[in-house]
């Protein structure tokens, strides 16, 4: 499953999708229809790996560029909305914190951001348990594609807002 987000967000910064083209005219009666044509991306150039660091393990980041494009951070901002009350926060804290939003708690393992010769965008690894023992969620959010890879909660829902230096 990580190998199919990572390609999946590698793709995104690359700037290439799958475009899948179906016709929208049926086919005339007695005739078979037409075969769909899927285009397939083209291999983006990818960095080289230097270290493979374990799902459970957090990963140190130096400020340095990740992935050729991300430079490391810092700080984060989130927002967190209670379904329940309808009450959004905005939480800040630091790479390594956990932070806790009513039975929410917010693991942030790493953060990184775009530099500013580029489109502004953020990302963190995030870590986030709920005591109650609802779904929890582990992986990398994008600001700029928060349904990507979300937190499925019946009462809360996380959304990156912004990573600093």
């Amino acid at each position: 499953m990580r190998n199919f987000f990572a390609g999946l967000i590698a793709a995104l910064l690359a700037g290439s999708a799958t475009a899948q083209t179906l016709p929208n005219v049926p086919p005339p009666p007695g005739s078979s229809p037409p075969t769909p044509t899927i285009a397939t991306p083209t291999a983006a150039p990818r960095a080289p790996v230097t270290q493979a660091v374990p799902l459970t393990q957090a990963a140190p980041l130096a400020p340095t560029a990740i992935a050729n494009d991300w430079v490391a951070g810092s700080a984060i901002d989130l927002r967190v909305l209670d379904k329940v009350t309808a009450r959004a926060s905005t939480l800040t804290g630091k790479v390594g914190e956990t932070l806790i939003f009513g039975s929410l708690s917010i693991e942030v393992r790493a953060c990184a951001l775009r530099p500013p010769d580029k489109a502004t965008d953020f990302m963190a690894f995030l870590d986030i348990s709920d005591r109650a023992g609802l779904a929890g969620f582990h992986g990398w959010m994008l600001a700029s594609s928060p349904a990507l890879a979300m937190l499925e909660h019946p009462s809360y829902d996380v959304k990156v807002l912004a990573c600093r230096p």
